[in-house]
């Protein structure tokens, strides 16, 4: 999944990607404010480098799970 949205998402092509290449995709699909998106690419941008790699999107789904709070179903 982290390497399908980086190269949909990295618009000049360094493997990284900015605030302005997911500024530019979330206007393409959604109606996220600009704060929130911010809040959101802190949030992953683990390093504090102002780009996100692939290891920090390889993230991405343990991220949401603890953002949501979610919880693995009950073993019946």
């Amino acid at each position: 999944m982290a390497y399908q949205l980086m190269a949909y998402i990295d618009a000049n092509g360094d493997n990284k990607l900015n605030i302005n290449e997911m500024k530019a995709f979330s206007n393409l699909f959604s109606r996220t404010s600009e704060a929130d998106l911010t809040k959101l690419f802190n949030h992953l941008d683990a390093d504090g480098d102002t780009f996100l790699t692939i290891a920090e999107l390889d993230n991405l789904p343990s991220k949401i799970t603890n953002l949501l709070n979610l919880q693995p179903p009950p073993v019946v």
